[in-house]
């Protein structure tokens, strides 16, 4: 199918009139956009767009867009077979030819200051504007502006121009458009002076290695030589982050050691000794001697609260998630029937076993009936062995067993083969970890998709959390099953491990199966 035509790329800025869809994570917009006039914009000689409204689509990063913003962008006019015409994006935010008056005059109507108030300023500073405005007293100098409004004001301008002077310094570095915005969730209003000492800090972010650093580091005429105290200590950050696509959680000093000097043999152990310290003393790395007896394991600080918080999440679990009198008196009267004070859970479990056992000719050797029972009454259960060793009868037996007593049971499996498996063998409903408790990922390859379905008013996506996902469940709102297991739990991994502990009441137990280490 031949793609419509598209034009050069031009300079166009404007307010947003309405943000039709957003994608915050990926930056990425849909917008109704009021544009300003620029004569010199379309090629195409499409005058009248220029004074009315035009739908602008593409990614804005590092900045939140929401309707009454202003900003510059480059972007072509294209012609989208569903949508019409339209401007595409293909850099933003950007202001062309500095701060003159013109500028200063949009962005202070963008942030709400009044006609009125704009023209005095113009008469009171006139070329200097861009100066003033970012200087509470000078604002309060103006007639009829008060201290606390001059603050404000002077507040928000200087954000508003840190912010953009910093995404185009972003910008003129070589930083794709999907990572600018994260680079500006680090370091904010500081990432111009930041980055232009230290380029190796942008190795905080995932997706930025080590290697662009350098080249960052290498356009603005930086030292890129092993002396560097500033860039040993990139290195060190970026080979202690890359043991996570490894399934590390830790990496110890040694092996840290081999791992930056494979990014340059030239570092000294004295200097990544240095860099170690140093990251330690930023909280950018944690350094533990404690978890691995003898060993300096050094951390991401995401991966040791994981590691952390899901031992202490555990441990309260294994103590708080036991039944309440009233509701092991509801299970044994499910079990068999009757209300029956003197027996116990256990028992009444047994009891039940022994009949649905002697009517399909089943037999569960002693580890076996164990491991069914502890699964309708233990906080916490291992299920585990060798394959062959009879994982799935108990698991199939402890399903059984669970939703004959009335307990609202959850069925979880890392993998999407793993959960059919898993629901074949019980015959209860069962799904992916990341499904049950609605993770969401952040995935720029799909937004496009996304938007070719939109219209109208779109919805915004909530923001993600040092994972890179959104979870519909959590501490605040846990899921309500009584009961989840867990199948294939070896392939589970820490984070994951966590949102299972995490997305679940304080007080539902859980059952693990899955082979032997």
């Amino acid at each position: 199918m031949k793609k419509p035509p598209s034009s050069p790329s031009s300079y166009f800025s404007g307010r947003v009139q309405r943000v039709v869809y957003e994608n915050e994570s990926s930056a990425f917009y849909v917008l109704k956009m009021t544009l300003d006039a620029e004569p010199t914009s379309d090629p195409d000689g499409v005058g009248s767009l220029l004074a009315s409204t035009a739908t602008v689509t593409g990614d804005v990063p590092g900045m939140r867009v929401a309707p009454g913003s202003w900003f510059g962008f480059e972007a072509r006019w294209q012609d989208d077979p569903k949508y019409g015409r339209q401007l595409k994006i293909t850099r933003a935010p950007m202001i062309r030819g500095g701060w003159d008056e013109t500028v200063c005059v949009r962005m202070l109507a963008a942030q709400g200051v009044s006609e009125g108030l704009i023209e005095q300023f113009k008469t009171t500073f006139g070329s200097d504007l861009a100066n003033a405005a970012g200087d509470a007293a000078r604002v309060a100098s103006v007639p009829g502006v008060s201290q606390f409004t001059a603050e404000h004001i002077a507040t928000k301008w200087r954000a508003a121009r840190a912010h953009f002077q910093a995404v185009e310094f972003l910008g003129d570095l070589g930083l794709p458009a999907a990572r600018v915005r994260q680079v500006w969730a680090v370091f904010g209003d500081e990432a111009t002076a930041v980055l232009a000492q230290n380029p190796w800090a942008l190795t905080q972010i995932d997706g930025i290695s080590f290697r662009d650093a350098d080249l960052v580091a290498a356009r603005l005429k930086l030292d890129t030589t092993a002396a560097n105290p500033k860039r040993v200590e990139g290195a060190v950050l970026f080979a202690s982050r890359s043991q996570r696509g490894f399934g590390h959680l830790y990496v110890s000093a040694q092996d840290l050691l081999a791992a930056a000097r494979v990014l340059d043999p030239l570092f000294t152990d004295r200097d990544i000794a240095s860099a170690i310290r140093a990251l330690s003393a930023e909280g950018l790395i944690h350094l533990d001697r404690v978890t691995a007896p003898g060993v300096s394991a050094l951390y991401e600080p995401w991966s040791y609260r994981l590691e952390v918080e899901s031992a202490r999440l555990v441990s309260e679990r294994r103590v708080g998630a036991r039944l309440t009198p009233a509701a092991e008196a509801r299970c044994v009267k499910n079990l068999i029937g009757e209300d029956n004070p003197t027996l116990g859970l256990r028992a009444a479990g047994t009891e039940y076993l022994k009949k649905i056992c002697g009517s399909s000719g089943l037999t569960l050797s002693d580890l076996q009936s164990e491991a069914v029972l502890n699964a309708l009454t233990e906080p916490v259960t291992l299920i585990t062995g060798l394959p062959g060793t009879g994982k799935t009868t108990c698991l199939r037996m402890a399903c059984a067993l669970l939703r004959e007593a009335g307990v609202a049971v959850l069925i979880v499996a890392p993998t999407g083969i793993a959960a059919k498996r898993v629901s074949s063998v019980t015959g209860a409903p069962a799904s992916t970890i990341h499904r049950a408790f609605g993770a969401r990922g952040v995935s720029s390859e799909k937004r496009e998709a996304t938007y070719a379905g939109v219209v109208g008013e779109g919805e915004a996506s909530p923001k993600a959390d040092g994972s890179d996902e959104v979870w519909a469940f959590g501490p605040d709102s846990p899921h309500p099953a009584e009961v989840i297991i867990v199948d294939e739990s070896s392939m589970v991994d820490q984070h994951v491990f966590y949102r299972v502990l995490s997305c679940t009441r304080a007080d539902a137990r859980l059952v693990f199966v899955g082979d032997a280490a």
